[in-house]
Formats: C-alpha cells, structure tokens, sequence
C-alpha cells in the first residue's frame, strides 16, 4: 500500500474530505499534522 505524502494535497483538500475508505488513515493523519501546526 502505497501512502501518498501529505503535501501532494492541499490542506483544504484534506480539511474538505470526509476521511472514508482506503485513505481514512491517511487523510486523518495529515489533517493531524496541520492541526498541530
């Protein structure tokens, strides 16, 4: 499983998707790291 870096999407991108399916990890982690920046 091949997961994408975070800055391949923009945050809104992330801060817009609803984190379901293949990329709930992922997507829940980015929005993580830019919450916490």
């Amino acid at each position: 499983m091949i997961i994408e870096p975070c800055s391949t999407i923009s945050a809104k991108q992330f801060a817009d998707l609803e984190c379901r399916g293949q990329f709930t990890v992922i997507c829940n982690h980015c929005k993580a790291i830019q919450i916490g920046n």
